[in-house]
């Protein structure tokens, strides 16, 4: 006789196509071709629970995610029948047992996102759907001094889309790191929690330091606010990937 079994998988997707993480009526989303394809191997609709969600278009390199199957079937069995279920843009990267205590949500302790921009004259034709193509040359010794403000324990009203504002728009940024790789420049944000289009809005008012459009020390002034329209516009998702799913262990390598 089977009992019902948890299991935790790292998923890598394309956003490209898909209106986000979360199941929407009559949309392809991340969440639902999932559920679809486990209904396939478990013959029932099985719920999954990801670690948080994601905007149409955005990317993510491990995002994690539980479910629940009362079915007799190895992690990595699970794992290969997805594979060979779902189309080529997801892909589930491992598959564990766990815990009935262990939730992808609600035991995240953190989250990284990385930001693309490709900071040069011509367009590229690889990387479109990868990056932000910014023509004009960005200064990231700005950028870096303008990011020092956005570390700690914030309100990030300023920067959260105005239709999602919640009653508590504190989240903790632990780091922000600017870096330039040849003709892009990458942004890493590692925070306890993010608010709706909070890493995009982010991106978008440092490129205006970047390109002096803004100064730095406006930073503290636009927090203070906690007016949205007075930061700078929101980056395009394409550049965005979710890159580590933070529990304070390895929940793969138990």
């Amino acid at each position: 006789m089977s009992s019902i079994k948890r299991f935790a998988i790292e998923i890598e997707y394309d956003g490209t196509n898909f209106m986000g993480w979360q199941d929407q009526p009559d949309q392809r989303t991340v969440q639902s071709e999932i559920e679809s394809a486990l209904k396939k191997i478990s013959g029932k609709l099985t719920r999954i629970i990801g670690s948080g969600r994601t905007d149409s278009g955005v990317h993510a390199l491990a995002q994690v995610a539980h479910f629940e199957i009362e079915r007799d079937i190895l992690p990595d069995k699970i794992r290969l029948a997805l594979n060979s279920i779902l189309n080529k843009d997801v892909v589930i990267l491992q598959c564990v047992e766990v815990g009935d205590n262990f939730h992808a949500q609600h035991d995240t302790e953190s989250k990284t996102y990385e930001y693309r921009i490709l900071n040069r004259r011509a367009e590229s034709a690889l990387r479109q759907l990868r990056t932000w193509h910014i023509r004009s040359e960005l200064d990231i010794n700005l950028m870096r001094e303008a990011s020092n403000y956005l570390i700690g324990k914030i309100d990030f009203t300023s920067f959260c889309r105005k239709k999602s504002i919640t009653p508590c728009n504190l989240r903790t940024v632990s780091s922000l790191n600017i870096e330039r790789k040849i003709d892009e420049i990458i942004l890493q944000i590692t925070a306890d929690g993010f608010l709706r289009h909070m890493v995009r809005n982010i991106v978008g008012t440092l490129v205006e330091v970047g390109t002096g459009a803004r100064s730095a020390r406006n930073i503290p002034i636009l927090i203070k606010s906690k007016d949205r329209r007075l930061a700078g516009p929101t980056a395009p998702p394409h550049g965005l990937s979710l890159i580590n799913v933070d529990y304070g262990k390895d929940i793969f390598k138990e």
